[in-house]
């Protein structure tokens, strides 16, 4: 028996009929709770990045955070919700932490073709590319695993990827690899038209988040604002460890 989980579509033996219920995280509250303070965090965050695209260009954002644990994936996914909630707004996420995917799962997926796919051409668009399963949002996973995932992403493929894809979407989405244990985020991110750095309050050092910063300035990366995470005790009636609010940076693009 197939498993139908990524497109949707029952898998059909001689008899039988299946069809796999998909499981996304309960952390993606534009899905579980959408009416709910948290989503309104991720609603907030979106209208002050579109905002920003006044102009109403298409624009690839990288996700990415100082060190493992933040809640990136998570931020980026909900983002995506969010922005696809918005008429005409099409939207694609994609997994360029290929060291260690984790937005398919995120999202009740398989793993399958994906990201290091395309920029090995063992894959054409189309087939890197799926149906999230929600409106006007899809997804493209890391893909494969390589030998080598530094050079992959430090390829002019790369380029010639961002431009393709910004001519089907208006807002991509990438995830990325944390900023100081891994370099892989910091060769995307000049790439990108923006950089959204996420953070875990009471978890991150803030000299940690002044170097991710320091970093990204010295690639010239343009750096939109920052994102702060598990701030317990703001949520009106509860203490709720996942409350998100935007803050978005100064002149010189430090988060306040």
């Amino acid at each position: 028996m197939a498993n139908a989980e990524r497109s949707g579509t029952p898998a059909r033996g001689e008899d039988t009929f299946v069809l796999v219920e998909r499981v996304t995280s309960p952390y993606l509250v534009l899905f579980h709770h959408p009416q709910g303070l948290l989503a309104e965090q991720y609603r907030a965050l979106r209208n002050n990045i579109m905002a920003m695209n006044r102009s109403g260009a298409s624009r690839t954002i990288l996700v990415t955070s100082a060190m493992s644990g933040e809640g990136k994936t998570v931020t980026l996914a909900n983002l995506g919700l969010a922005m696809g909630e918005v008429e005409r707004t099409r939207v694609l996420l994609v997994d360029g932490d290929i060291r260690h995917p984790g937005l398919e799962a995120l999202l009740g997926l398989n793993r399958g073709k994906g990201l290091t796919d395309i920029l090995q051409d063992r894959a054409d668009l189309e087939e890197v590319i799926y149906d999230s399963g929600f409106p006007q949002v899809d997804i493209m996973g890391a893909g494969s695993d390589v030998a080598h995932p530094a050079g992959l992403v430090t390829s002019s493929r790369m380029k010639e990827l961002f431009s393709a894809l910004k001519e089907r979407y208006r807002y991509i989405l990438v995830d990325s690899p944390p900023i100081l244990p891994i370099t892989d985020g910091l060769t995307l991110a000049p790439l990108v038209d923006g950089t959204l750095l996420v953070i875990r309050l009471d978890f991150t050092p803030r000299p940690a988040v002044d170097r991710a910063l320091d970093h990204l300035r010295k690639v010239g990366a343009p750096v939109l604002g920052a994102f702060l995470t598990c701030a317990k005790g703001l949520s009106p009636g509860r203490k709720s460890p996942y409350y998100y609010p935007y803050i978005q940076d100064g002149k010189d693009g430090e988060a306040r």
